[in-house]
């Protein structure tokens, strides 16, 4: 019968496997675990890009791209309008963390969203594709 397997310092103990139940089980652990972990940081990774490449949009202007928001953070004054551009290849939204403020609704790719700041505040926004509110894509206009 062969010995039980002994993992760090003899904290876990597993049961006696044999070889070929070992293999099952790294097999389930890469297949299962590890793989969907590694393409989800993959994932989250490759959506994030660094300002500094990209040109930069007009005043007032947001452009879409690369699944974020560019730039991510505005300031203007009062009664300035704000366009964003959708460049990337699928749709986004420009969605208001405050209930009602605005919504673009689905944004396709070389189409705008326009909306007017009357009052001075900070205004966060978000696209309803990327997990939602707080979490994603992000944005911040603050009109003073």
């Amino acid at each position: 019968m062969e010995q039980p397997i002994e993992y760090g310092k003899n904290i876990l103990r597993f049961f006696y496997l044999k070889k070929r139940d070992m293999k099952k089980s790294a097999q389930f652990i890469l297949l299962k675990i590890a793989m969907p972990l590694f393409g989800a940081a993959l994932l989250i990774c490759s959506c994030q890009k660094d300002d500094s490449t990209l040109p930069k949009p007009d005043s007032n202007q947001v452009w879409i791209q690369h699944n974020s928001y560019y730039p991510s953070s505005l300031t203007v004054s009062p009664g300035s309008i704000i366009t964003w551009t959708n460049k990337d290849n699928y749709s986004h939204t420009v969605t208001s963390n405050i209930n009602g403020l605005f919504d673009s609704d689905q944004i396709q790719k070389g189409r705008s969203f326009s909306y007017k700041f009357n009052k001075e505040g900070t205004f966060t926004y978000y696209c309803k594709n990327h997990l939602g509110e707080g979490i994603g894509m992000i944005g911040v206009i603050e009109v003073k």
